[in-house]
């Protein structure tokens, strides 16, 4: 079966990933909450080769404050450790292509450990940020296959970005299927 490619309809300058923080980018930090747990293989190299890409990482969270306790100052400290870029938390980014103050931000794709169809453990020993990686790439930056696996590829061997990885996702709007 065929893998549905997203094409962009909106004025967004660059691809947008939402990823939900607990149990999705940080695993197994229930015992230490509201500080996280430990990174899920993967997040953070993919994190980082996606952000040299120039794609847009917005951290979509649950966690806000309560009764006048931060929780989000505990994962803001904890990315921060772990050297993991974010560009938003739980908003959406200025040059999304609809201005809007509510909490729904805006992303072409969502990464959510309670979604349909997540694939990652719960102890986070996969290889589902790899596996994101190349879907987005594919399905949101029209890559093709075997470009979206190379890039894939360059990411788990812990090569930088080549030039026409970010060339391809800078021109993500006018790559041919």
């Amino acid at each position: 079966m065929e893998e549905k490619r997203i094409k962009p309809k909106d004025n967004a300058i660059f691809p947008i990933i939402a990823i939900d923080f607990d149990d999705t980018i940080s695993v197994l930090g229930q015992d230490t909450y509201p500080v996280g747990g430990k990174p899920r293989l993967w997040a953070k190299e993919v994190i980082n080769f996606m952000h040299k890409l120039g794609i847009k990482i917005i951290i979509w969270t649950s966690r806000d404050r309560y009764c006048g306790v931060d929780h989000l100052k505990p994962m803001v400290d904890w990315l921060n450790q772990y050297e993991i870029p974010f560009d938003a938390i739980n908003t959406s980014i200025q040059f999304a292509p609809y201005a809007y103050d509510g909490r729904k931000i805006y992303a072409h794709m969502y990464v959510d450990d309670r979604s349909y169809g997540w694939n990652g453990s719960d102890d986070g020993n996969d290889e589902v940020f790899l596996m994101i990686l190349e879907r987005f790439l594919y399905r949101v930056c029209r890559f093709s296959k075997c470009s979206a696996n190379m890039a894939r590829m360059c990411c788990e061997n812990g090569y930088k970005p080549e030039e026409w990885m970010i060339e391809g996702v800078k021109n993500w709007k006018g790559c041919e299927p």
